[in-house]
């Protein structure tokens, strides 16, 4: 194993940059914490060396000893780490000697101490006060002088350069040694380790099973060792009698190779039917032809190509529980009884029967596949159904399910209006004989095949209508939008294509300020007033339609309740009336949005228009009698902005000023008032 390759030197050189890393910043961290207290001693020495010296000078002054002063400064300056200078309040010297220093105008006008870096020296002013028992000899006010001290930081920087160094020739030391020792115990406990294993698991490859990983320690790279001898062990053991199944399963494929042989022809036929079945989606299946045609075809094909004596398609019409023929392929063949039909579908059972001599006929239920569960599709939560979380269940079928109570059924005449409910027709086929389990299967793939035609132009139709009742609605949405009043807006909706074509009835209901709905108008009856609503919109706002059946109120038979929402705003109901014994359809419930929808936006455009025009009549009144007392108040007033610009004033202060309001209104106020508002 290449060292540039293994796996020790990768962890090396990823924890190296680390390590490097750690002990730069360790080392940075140290250098700048040493370079910041040597600072800031050299800082505090200089400041209480000057604090000292204006104490002492004080003293001595008051002794008369002024010479003792200039020879401590002369000291304390020899030494190299301090300058002391006293001067006057002009700046000039007092002990050390002729000339002048820079004192700041703040030491000398506010006596405070100040600080200042300059020419790589700090300096401290400290003002010598000229207290009341030296006024007797020094008569220059309150100042007498100035203390001045400086520090020079080059012997500083240099201290700081040197201890940089140091730091930097130990971390360098310390990061080598470091980094020695993590190759040495990288090396050890991971590359060997790794490189014993890596020799094992080739060894594996090469199909020797006998070759074992020694490696000891009680580490992890031990653990899995013995992890990957005991590993090999099985394997050989099972590659051993996987060996002997092999000749054991090639003799059980050979003895199988005949009879699979036979199968064969038999599965070649079947195939040559299926795919004539195949293509009926194709052959029949063209966007533009009507449905019964496209059944008519279906009928006509099972006859003449496989090999039936006649053939008949009862079609479920779900939402009126209707069952009629919508094709047949000789229409000298008499209708069957519907009752029987309807109970044919509802088994979901192949039937076959003896019709006449020699003559069968077959029932065939035409179930659309994979439609779910009925308490997956309708999110039901009774538990307690006996086919709940049952999968592939026919729940229609249970007696018990018959009878249920959930609040999904509510809305449904029969299991036949439930959306999990797969049937869509009957097929009937006559035959000379008892027809064999080879053709009930090729019927049940044309039933396959009827039922998604059938879904598909459901589908198509359904999108057909959607078109033209979102153009409807569209059109009707233009003038609800302009309404005025609420009178206005229903008088519009009463007139709406899309709603008078789907709908029977209509009826709105608003939520006063008294938190209750009243009913603001009905069409055409007036019966929905014994309707009670408030029952359904207490507790909770429903967000979506709510559907109730059987009402038993004005010749209506079903009521869709859409609540008016604007945001979080619950604005009132909107109901839709159905006379006609059946539920709501896919494309009625989304009519029904839409327009709670559009009714929605129109309320909330009615009452903020109320609003808007409220609120510019409140504002009207507000201007009108603040200028009332702007112009009538006996006390002068002045509006200026943020650039002393004069924006309004009143007659008073008009009259005061002397000048006329197209004088003044635009011009800087000083030049009115000079010094308007400065303090």
């Amino acid at each position: 194993m290449k060292i540039g390759k293994s796996i020790g030197f990768k962890l090396f050189v990823i924890l190296l940059p680390g390590l490097i890393l750690s002990f730069g910043l360790l080392t940075y961290l140290v250098v700048q914490r040493e370079t910041s207290l040597f600072m800031t001693q050299s800082v505090n020495f200089a400041r209480e060396s000057a604090l000292t010296i204006t104490k002492v000078l004080q003293e001595s002054m008051m002794e008369g000893k002024a010479e003792v002063t200039a020879d401590f400064l002369k000291k304390l300056t020899g030494s190299g780490d301090i300058v002391l200078n006293v001067v006057d309040i002009r700046g000039n010297k007092v002990f050390m000697g002729e000339g002048a220093l820079h004192v700041p105008d703040s030491v000398i006008k506010n006596m405070k101490t100040y600080r200042e870096f300059k020419d790589e020296n700090v300096y401290f002013y400290l003002p010598l006060k000229n207290e009341r028992r030296c006024r007797g000899c020094h008569h220059t006010g309150s100042l007498r002088g100035v203390v001045v001290a400086s520090v020079p930081f080059g012997n500083v920087k240099r201290e700081i350069a040197d201890t940089k160094f140091r730091f930097f020739i130990y971390g360098l030391l310390m990061m080598f040694i470091s980094s020695a020792v993590l190759y040495i115990v990288i090396r050890k406990f991971i590359h060997q380790p790794v490189e014993q294993i890596k020799k094992g698991i080739d060894a594996y490859k090469e199909g020797s099973f006998s070759k074992m990983i020694a490696l000891k320690g009680g580490d992890e790279f031990s653990d899995l060792a013995g992890t990957f001898n005991s590993m090999v062990e099985r394997i050989g053991a099972f590659h051993e009698r996987l060996e002997g199944m092999v000749h054991e399963r090639t003799d059980a494929l050979e003895q199988s190779r005949d009879e699979l042989q036979e199968k064969t022809k038999t599965l070649l036929e079947y195939s040559e039917e299926l795919r004539t079945i195949s293509s009926f989606s194709y052959r029949f299946g063209i966007h533009d032809r009507k449905i019964k045609d496209i059944l008519q075809d279906f009928t006509a094909f099972i006859r003449d190509e496989l090999g039936y004596s006649y053939s008949e398609l009862y079609y479920l019409y779900r939402y009126t529980e209707k069952i009629s023929r919508a094709a047949v392929s000789d229409t000298d063949i008499p209708l069957k009884d519907e009752n029987k039909l309807r109970a044919l579908i509802f088994s979901g059972e192949v039937h076959t029967e003896l019709e006449s001599e020699g003559q069968y006929v077959t029932y065939l239920p035409i179930y659309l596949p994979g439609k779910g569960n009925c308490w997956d599709i309708n999110n039901c939560s009774n538990k307690d159904c006996p086919v709940y979380g049952t999968e592939g269940s026919k729940c229609w079928n249970v007696s018990s399910v018959k009878k249920c109570r959930a609040p999904h059924t509510g809305r449904f005449l029969s299991c036949f209006q439930c959306n999990a409910f797969p049937a869509r027709g009957l097929l009937v086929t006559g035959a000379n004989g008892n027809p064999s389990g080879h053709s009930l299967s090729a019927l049940e793939l044309v039933a396959m095949e009827i039922a998604y035609i059938s879904d598909i132009y459901e589908l198509l139709q359904y999108e057909r209508n959607m078109v033209k009742y979102l153009k409807q609605a569209h059109d009707s949405a233009l003038y609800t939008s302009t309404a005025a009043g609420i009178t206005d807006l229903f008088s519009i909706l009463k007139k709406s294509e899309v709603l008078t074509g789907l709908f029977d009835g209509v009826a709105l209901w608003l939520y006063g300020e008294d938190e209750c709905l009243t009913l603001k108008a009905s069409y055409p009856k007036e019966d929905v007033r014994s309707f009670n609503i408030a029952q359904f919109f207490q507790k909770k706002m429903p967000d979506h339609p709510l559907e109730f059946y059987d009402i038993g109120m004005g010749g209506y038979y079903s009521a869709l309740l859409c609540p008016l929402m604007e945001g979080d705003n619950f604005l009132g109901v909107i109901g839709l009336f159905k006379s006609f014994k059946r539920i709501f359809r896919p494309e009625e419930r989304a009519v029904a949005i839409l327009i709670a929808q559009q009714v929605s936006y129109s309320i909330e455009n009615i009452i903020l228009h109320g609003d808007l025009k409220n609120q510019n009549r409140e504002l009207r009144y507000q201007k009108e009698f603040t200028e009332k007392i702007f112009n009538s108040i006996n006390s002068g007033i002045i509006v200026i902005d943020s650039s002393r610009k004069v924006l309004a004033a009143n007659p008073y202060a008009l009259g005061t000023l002397g000048f006329a309001e197209e004088d003044i209104i635009g011009s800087d106020i000083d030049k009115f008032i000079p010094g308007f508002l400065t303090t």
